[in-house]
């Protein structure tokens, strides 16, 4: 048996987390039939489509999930009979999508594997709150070891699995974020600046006043970019809109892990304009189709410059980048092969 331990509905796909949630279930599966399990709080409304399924509400509040020294968001979603639930399987394979999710837990049968899509640590500190900062400095001490707890972790890239070693953790793989979508035609002369996030995330609204202020004609677009001028709220299907735009500016200054849009956007075949901290999230193939540091030069040069713009959206279509979940989780998949194949000898 095989399971997903997850705080969020894999299906359907609205944003990044839950993309890579779908790839995390996709590489499980090419081993065997894998039940997906969703951890979710009494408070709060959670929609679990098939073939997902919730484990018991946690009753905690948030004022209670923040007590104490392990993660309040693990404390939110994981209450006694969700923990006694997961606890009474008999998984091979336990893969947790979130480190938060952990400390929660007792002892599992099987190997434990845990995605670390952020690293909590820099996360919860990139929020810039009160509570940010408690949680930043309680992962400091819990998401270490949890590393160390687990059988197997996975990193987003190689920065966060380095850190993972640091950690002590004994074996570590990277699966970079990948981004099944089309590829699109060259960019229209006239296009316009693209800039695709939640909104409603406290970073990236202070990100959204700086990007209105370079007198760029931007489209914003994700959940909570209606509040701005030229927002135009969450969208089911970006390829219009990534068809329309001459380049894509990605403006986070900090933060935990990759940004999926970043990969999602070169995989499209548009330029990136991002910051000196945003060169982390760009695929290593596209890095020299990208431009970085002041996001206002950058966006104005690629509206200018439209042979130059093409050209490098040419090297980004021809880019070997990872392109479907299956092609990003080839180290994944290989470990997990291996840890089963060490089980079944034991």
């Amino acid at each position: 048996m095989l399971a997903l331990l997850t705080h969020d509905a894999p299906w359907p796909v609205r944003n990044g987390g839950r993309a890579r949630l779908v790839g995390l279930h996709a590489v499980l599966s090419q081993l065997g039939s894998t039940d997906v399990l969703v951890a979710v709080n009494a408070h709060r409304k959670v929609d679990v489509a098939a073939p997902a399924v919730a484990l018991p509400a946690c009753t905690r509040s948030k004022a209670a999930a923040l007590v104490g020294g392990r993660p309040r968001l693990g404390r939110g979603l994981l209450g006694p009979a969700a923990v006694a639930q997961v606890s009474a399987r008999s998984d091979e394979v336990l893969l947790v999508s979130h480190s938060f999710l952990v400390p929660e837990l007792d002892p599992v049968r099987g190997a434990l594997v845990v995605d670390f899509p952020n690293l909590e640590v820099a996360r919860q500190a990139s929020l810039g709150s009160l509570v940010g900062r408690l949680e930043s400095a309680k992962a400091g001490r819990w998401e270490p070891l949890v590393a160390r707890r687990a059988t197997l972790c996975v990193a987003v890239d190689q920065a966060d699995a380095d850190q993972l070693r640091d950690w002590g953790a004994g074996r570590v793989v990277t699966m970079p974020n990948a981004a099944e979508v089309p590829v699109s035609p060259p960019s229209p002369a006239d296009g316009y600046v693209l800039a695709v996030a939640d909104w409603e995330y406290g970073p990236n609204r202070a990100s959204a006043e700086q990007l209105l202020g370079l007198d760029l004609p931007l489209v914003l677009v994700g959940r909570g970019s209606e509040s701005f001028p030229g927002g135009c709220g969450f969208v089911d299907d970006l390829t219009p809109v990534y068809e329309g735009a001459a380049v894509v500016v990605a403006p986070a200054t900090k933060g935990g892990g990759t940004q999926l849009k970043v990969a999602e956007a070169v995989s499209r075949g548009r330029v990136v304009v991002t910051t000196d901290y945003g060169v982390r999230s760009v695929p290593g193939p596209a890095r020299d189709a990208c431009l970085y540091g002041d996001l206002g030069a950058g966006a104005r040069r690629m509206l200018a410059d439209v042979p130059d713009r093409h050209r490098r959206e040419q090297a980004l279509r021809d880019a070997d980048l990872p392109r479907t979940w299956l092609g990003a989780g080839v180290e994944l998949l290989a470990a997990l092969e291996d840890l089963l194949a060490q089980r079944a000898a034991e």
